[in-house]
């Protein structure tokens, strides 16, 4: 509105509004020539509203993505106020984690939420200064269950509000838990697929010299068919060996022709 005002009063200066009285009649060229300075002066403020829209349009579309980042984020956030830690916004992470609507939950003290015993210990979590740890917290759950929790807080620069990152132990002991199983079934993989790979190489030796015996073997005998059978049972052996080795190595078994 500054801006705008000078230029009001720049362009009456310029047309000769309030200029100093004076019985000379104006100069015609004086006139245009401040004629042409006042339409130079309202064609950089048509700019600089331009440019103020575009700044203006951008600012609103960077609030839009920091509000789906805050809404969308897997962790949950709070922003409390200070003076009596009641929530002031949250995302959806948040809701979830406390069980209830967003909505029924701005205005109230976090400390409700908290097993009792926690209460002080979060009071004094949260008072002014840069904890050097995160604070660990049981929080209460509907039916009376409580959550062990991680709480991490900032402090916003005008010292009124506060930014708590809260994580959910549960889900944490849970993703390791699977991080070790998967870790013993690559380790029990690994084994599997060592001893998949000796055993095929240990029947296609057996089944090499039960071949060869096999083709000196006189049709009928006893022999001939002891043979057959190690030979079959080689070929089995072989085709098991093949499975424990694709399943091993995460693949499909697919049937390949008999060793």
């Amino acid at each position: 509105m500054g801006g705008r005002s000078d230029l009001k009063k720049r362009a009456e200066f310029l047309l000769g509004k309030k200029r100093v009285p004076t019985n000379e009649p104006p100069d015609v060229g004086d006139v245009l020539a401040r004629l042409g300075e006042v339409q130079i002066y309202q064609a950089e403020l048509k700019q600089q509203n331009e440019e103020l829209r575009e700044s203006q349009a951008e600012s609103e579309e960077l609030r839009r993505l920091f509000q789906d980042l805050f809404d969308l984020a897997p962790l949950a956030y709070f922003t409390l106020n200070a003076a009596d830690f009641t929530i002031a916004q949250l995302n959806q992470a948040g809701a979830a984690l406390l069980d209830r609507e967003s909505a029924d939950l701005v205005g109230q003290s976090l400390d409700v939420f908290l097993e009792s015993a926690s209460r002080p210990i979060l009071a004094e979590f949260l008072a002014p200064g840069d904890p050097a740890t995160p604070c660990k917290l049981e929080l209460l759950r509907t039916g009376g269950k409580t959550t062990p929790v991680l709480l991490q807080v900032g402090h916003f620069p005008d010292g009124h509000r506060l930014l708590l990152a809260v994580t959910d132990l549960t889900l944490v002991q849970d993703a390791t838990e699977k991080l070790v199983r998967a870790t013993r079934l690559e380790v029990s993989a690994t084994l599997a697929a060592g001893m998949a790979h000796d055993l095929n190489n240990l029947m296609a030796s057996v089944l090499g010299n039960a071949d060869d015996l096999l083709a000196d073997a006189d049709p009928g005998t006893r022999a001939r068919e002891s043979l057959e059978h190690i030979i079959e049972a080689a070929r089995r052996a072989g085709s098991l060996a093949q499975q424990m080795l694709a399943y091993a190595r995460g693949g499909k078994y697919h049937p390949r022709r008999p060793i």
